[in-house]
């Protein structure tokens, strides 16, 4: 996580921010993935690179931080976060903040190659729905300091807590592969359908709307909502993805846990 030194003031900011939110409260960062109609509290001003370790790939940045600034700052130094850079929007993993892209935690055309957006995080500063700060996580890729909550934060699409620093892995850049997906067509939304190996050609050959594919992750990308598989799943351009990847009644005691007032959007 972050240093002992930079630890007190980057709290102190923290808690100065969540005393700005409304009372009832949705997270929004660049909105280039997700737009919530409620009052928003902004990522936007939690900006810049905190510390980067290259020796050790490791690296925290504010959650406000645009994909673009924090690429080119890593890349300076030989490294960044493994995003292709294909120009198409999804592919890219609907660049935006680093923390909309943990929050949503979107497929990429990468993912088959260098894992999911889960799999690079070690660590966050969040703020609860009552201002409290807390950490989760380490610097350490492999750590035996307890139960990985900063992974179930990962994808939470600002409904369990507020990320507001993000401690992450780091890639060489000369390590990137290169993606085998295909861009077919530009939208600005997008219904994003993963499904089993054995399905993905036929889930391909009958979607009538597809803005993207990878066969390595078996991922499409839809302008239209697509025709469903057997044990598929769907995210909507809403937000609201089918089946849930965990079980409803452990979201829901989380969610109990984390925001029992409900201050931020519900499950």
């Amino acid at each position: 996580m972050i240093s002992a030194a930079a630890w007190p003031a980057a709290k102190a900011r923290l808690e100065e921010w969540a005393q700005t939110w409304p009372a009832q409260t949705a997270i929004q960062g660049s909105s280039t993935k997700l737009r919530h109609e409620s009052s928003s509290a902004s990522t936007l001003g939690l900006t810049g690179l905190i510390e980067h370790d290259a020796d050790d790939q490791v690296a925290v940045a504010w959650a406000g931080t645009p994909l673009a600034e924090l690429q080119a700052e890593l890349r300076a130094e030989g490294q960044c976060l493994p995003l292709p850079q294909t120009g198409h929007f999804w592919l890219d993993g609907g660049p935006g903040t680093l923390g909309g892209l943990v929050a949503m935690s979107l497929p990429h055309a990468l993912e088959a190659q260098h894992g999911e957006v889960r799999d690079w995080v070690l660590g966050l500063a969040v703020c609860r729905a009552d201002g409290t700060i807390a950490r989760c996580g380490s610097k350490a890729v492999k750590s035996v300091a307890g139960y990985d909550a900063h992974r179930f934060l990962c994808g939470s699409q600002g409904r369990l807590a507020a990320i507001g620093i993000v401690t992450f892995r780091t890639w060489p850049v000369r390590a990137l592969r290169s993606p085998a997906a295909e861009a077919l067509a530009d939208g600005a939304a997008a219904w994003i359908q993963r499904v089993r190996p054995s399905d993905y050609a036929a889930a391909r050959a009958g979607a009538e709307s597809l803005l993207a594919a990878d066969p390595e992750s078996c991922t499409l990308w839809h302008a239209q909502e697509p025709p469903r598989v057997d044990h598929d799943w769907v995210l909507a351009p809403s937000g609201a993805l089918t089946p849930s990847p965990a079980p409803s009644a452990l979201l829901q005691r989380v969610k109990d846990l984390l925001d029992p007032a409900g201050r931020f959007p519900s499950l």
